[in-house]
């Protein structure tokens, strides 16, 4: 229900913007990055193009809301039956570089780092 809430208020918030409408829309669907950071780094521009026809402190409390709140936890499962996929990361990699190699067809895996 939350996000459902969440959703509903950011349409209303971002209503007058086409560009932004167009930038949340296109986050929805990607998987394995920050949404919240691709989205704040697209909020300028797109404040641009449509002449900044949003309220601004409402569009910054949903920002807020969609950046400070925790992620909530993602489990992945490996079948140790599975053939093994390697992944080789380096040793510095963060975890929004390392999930996106962890599918939802990914049956098992040796993590390598570097």
């Amino acid at each position: 229900n939350r996000a459902t809430e969440l959703a509903q208020l950011t349409s209303h918030v971002i209503r007058a913007c086409e560009s932004l409408k167009k930038e949340f829309g296109s986050v929805a669907s990607e998987e394995g990055v920050d949404k919240g950071m691709v989205l704040a780094s697209a909020i300028p521009e797109a404040l641009i193009e449509c002449k900044c026809q949003v309220n601004i402190p409402e569009l910054r409390s949903v920002m807020f809301r969609i950046l400070h709140v925790p992620r909530p936890a993602r489990v992945v499962r490996f079948d140790p039956a599975a053939p093994k996929q390697v992944i080789e990361l380096p040793r510095n990699a963060t975890w929004a570089e390392a999930s996106k190699r962890f599918t939802p067809t990914l049956g098992n895996a040796e993590l390598i780092a570097n």
